[in-house]
């Protein structure tokens, strides 16, 4: 899914107490990081909008920031807390911590 499709979606998967402007400021976030450091950074579903057996939601304690080789890796096959935790990650690739906006 991709494009409009996709933010089609998340409009729908977006809780209505979600505060936009936190979810605006996460993906600007990702923006400043892949500019100053030269490394794409993407806004990750921590678990996933689209699975065969959960669905996230859009919303920032869903959201985190990644480097983009790393969400690529991980897709929709993994999230914390997941039964089937032989998904290697290189966790490394993550942020050296918890991102908090606000």
């Amino acid at each position: 899914m991709r494009g409009n499709e996709r933010k089609d979606y998340c409009k729908l998967v977006t809780p209505i107490w979600t505060n936009k402007q936190e979810l605006s400021a996460i993906y600007e976030v990702a923006r400043y990081l892949t500019k100053s450091t030269k490394v794409n950074y993407n806004v990750d579903h921590i678990v996933p909008l689209i699975h065969p057996y959960v669905c996230g939601l859009h919303c920032l304690d869903n959201l985190d920031i990644l480097k983009a080789t790393l969400n690529l890796h991980k897709s929709n096959n993994y999230w914390p807390d997941m039964w089937d935790s032989n998904f290697d990650l290189e966790l490394n690739d993550t942020l050296p911590y918890q991102l908090s906006l606000f």
